[in-house]
Order: C-alpha cells, then sequence, then structure tokens
C-alpha cells in the first residue's frame, strides 16, 4: 500500500491536524507500506514542517493558486502511481485536481471533509454537484465526525459511501499543566495569576462567533469583568474593531497563532467555543481545551452537541449574547466537582479519541478500498 494524504493546511501551528496525519502514516509503514504528504506552497517554512522533514517524512508541496495549476502540478510530479495506491485529499482544494490529475488504474481516492457546509439551497447544490459529478469517481467521502456526514448526506453525497471518521488528538501533548507550566505560559503572556482567563479562537470570526462573544463580555457586571482576561487568537482586525467599538482594550487582548498552542491552554481556565457551525464533532479546539484540563463554553450546535453526554466539562449554551453572558457570569472552575468534571472529560477523549484509534479507522478504511477494488 502507498499512501499519498494531499493537505491544504498551513496553520502556523501543527495542533492535531498534523499528529492525525502522521499516525496514519506510522500505521501505513508499520504494515509494510508508503507514504507521502503534500501540503500548498504557503507551509513552506512552518515549524511543523521542519519537524516532519528532520523525522524523515516524504513532504513536498503544490500549488494551490487555483485548482488548474494544481491539477498540472500532480500530473508532473505524480506521473505513476503503483497499484494499491490511495490519495486522502484534506480540506478541499485538492479534492478536484485530484480526481482530474489521479484518477488511474490501482488508484483509490478519498475526499476527507473537515469543515460543514452551509445551509443555503445554494451551498446544498454545491455539495449535490460535486459529489453526484466528479464524486462519482471517488472511492469514500470521510468526515470528521457523525454530525457532518448526516449533513452531507442531507445534501445529497452519496450515503454508501460517506465514512465518519472522528477527530482524534495527541492526548499526551495536550494534558494538564503542572502549576510550573501554567505559572510560565502566563508570566510569558504578562497575566496575573489571579485572572481568570478566557480564551477563544477567532481566525474566522463570524463563524467562531466572536462577535457573540465580546457582545456577552460587555454584559457582564463591572466586578466580573475586572478579573477577566480574554485571549483572542486569531481574530485580526474584525476582532480588533469590534474590541474597540465595545471598549474592551483592557480586557480583552487580541494574539497572533504564532505562539506554541499548548502554551495557550496552560494559561487558561475556560475555552468559549460561540461558533456558529463547526466541521468536526466535537472539533480540535474543543477536544484539545478539554484535554488541557479546561473547562468549556460552546455553542448550542450539532458539533458541540454530539458528544455532550461524555464531556462533563462541556457546558453547551445557546448561541446568542444572552445566554452566553450568563454562562460567563456563573463559570467558577474552582467550584466543588469541577476538577472531577474536567477529569472525566479527559478520560473520555483519551480513551475515544486517541490517535492510535483514529489511525486504526483510516487504515481499515484503506484495506477495505483496496480489497474491493474500489477506484
Amino acid at each position: 500500500m502507498h499512501v499519498v494524504n494531499l493537505a491544504a493546511y498551513d496553520g502556523p501551528y501543527e495542533g492535531s491536524f498534523v499528529p492525525m496525519l502522521e499516525r496514519v502514516c506510522e500505521a501505513v509503514v508499520a504494515g509494510g507500506g508508503s507514504s507521502e504528504l503534500v501540503f500548498g506552497t504557503s507551509a513552506q517554512g512552518r515549524g511543523w514542517v521542519e519537524r516532519l522533514e528532520a523525522a524523515d517524512r516524504r513532504v513536498r508541496f503544490a500549488p494551490l493558486s487555483d485548482w488548474r495549476a494544481t491539477t498540472e502540478w500532480l500530473r508532473r510530479e505524480m506521473p505513476q502511481l503503483r497499484p494499491e495506491t490511495i490519495v486522502h485529499t484534506h480540506f478541499t482544494r485538492f479534492d478536484i485536481p485530484a480526481v482530474r490529475a489521479l484518477r488511474r488504474p490501482g488508484v483509490s481516492l478519498v475526499w476527507h471533509a473537515h469543515t460543514v457546509p452551509g445551509c443555503s439551497a445554494a451551498a446544498r447544490l454545491r455539495v449535490l454537484a460535486k459529489h453526484r459529478g466528479p464524486g462519482r469517481r471517488v472511492g469514500a467521502f470521510a468526515c470528521a465526525g457523525d454530525q457532518l456526514m448526516e449533513r452531507l448526506q442531507a445534501a445529497g453525497a452519496p450515503a454508501g459511501r460517506l465514512v465518519s471518521l472522528p477527530t482524534a488528538i495527541d492526548s499526551e501533548r495536550f494534558s494538564p499543566p503542572d502549576s510550573a507550566r501554567r505559572a510560565a505560559a502566563r508570566t510569558a503572556l504578562g497575566i496575573e495569576p489571579d485572572r481568570l482567563v478566557l480564551l477563544h479562537f477567532g481566525w474566522d470570526w463570524q463563524v467562531k462567533g466572536g462577535d457573540l462573544l465580546l457582545g456577552a463580555i460587555a454584559k457582564l457586571g463591572a466586578e466580573r469583568r475586572s478579573r477577566l482576561t480574554v485571549l483572542c487568537v486569531g481574530a485580526g482586525d474584525p476582532g480588533r474593531a469590534e474590541i474597540a467599538r465595545y471598549g474592551l482594550d483592557d480586557q480583552v487582548r487580541v494574539l497572533e497563532p504564532l505562539r506554541a498552542v499548548t502554551d495557550y491552554y496552560s494559561a487558561a481556565d475556560i475555552l468559549v467555543a460561540p461558533s456558529r457551525h463547526e466541521g468536526g464533532s466535537p472539533p480540535f479546539a474543543v477536544l484539545e481545551a478539554l484535554a488541557s484540563g479546561l473547562e468549556v463554553i460552546a455553542s448550542d450546535i450539532p458539533a458541540h452537541r454530539g458528544a455532550a453526554d461524555s464531556l462533563a466539562a462541556m457546558r453547551i449554551v445557546a448561541g446568542r449574547i444572552d445566554p452566553l453572558a450568563e454562562a460567563l457570569e456563573a463559570a467558577d472552575p474552582s467550584a466543588a466537582g469541577s476538577a472531577d468534571r474536567r477529569l472525566q472529560s479527559r478520560r473520555w477523549i483519551v480513551a475515544e479519541r486517541n490517535l492510535d484509534a483514529y489511525a486504526g479507522r483510516v487504515l481499515a478504511l484503506y484495506e477495505h478500498l483496496i480489497a474491493a477494488g474500489v477506484r
């Protein structure tokens, strides 16, 4: 078996996605196969890329400026692929080029959806056209969780080829910090030890509900706000403009996603995830935060709701400003029972969403496609 992962990912830090790819590569090689990783050229120079290269992973870079350039690169750089090859695409931008360039005898294609499509009629039509058109030549449509799979099926993706592959994380890397690590993280970020620190990832400000978070903070009582430090990672200019509009400069800081993400989790008490929609169930940030010992306040959307019964430290609230403000006003990680709920959540993640289990599910899919001769 030879596996080619085509991933349109160029994040400043590897998060959990890159370790997921790595663990699958390790499983393939351990079974006697080979693998390679292809990212967009914008990923070149990232620290996690250099780490992959130092570990002797085969890493290459394709242009993603438009689908024609990507298609041509794949044809030129992969003129021959041996039988029993799996081409596994991630984050959509490689999907169509892979069908056009690499659909050959002995090659099975997997499209992996990580993001929930929109609910509009136009979005559903795009899903239908893509999956019933070029998608006819794809062996399997992997989905980052059951809710995403259900959404794609409702939009017209062929149910018989949809496979749920819930996201996984490295629970050793994302773990509760000891007091020294926590103090160091707060010192590096200039946060006083007694502050209640909220963490929010807002690189897509509207989708991630950044406006809802700031609206909720503005509604908090003065005493509560005086204790808060809010870290909005990746919020950029939209976040800064809204912070200024609300007059929250003393409470809310916009940070660039350049530091190791584990530092943010180590410094924080609560992850606030008021997203309007998400792909994974739950998404990476929620799982990483819970594994790191944080409480989570999350919006009532399918991606968050799907595992809520197993994640006692995650509180689900309606995705509106007033319910979110009420939850933030009442949140207290030092309250009785909080530590037990956080420990219970971490145990579930370690047991159910570990990297080895994920790699095993992916490898089983690959073996099924090869054995069935799915092309």
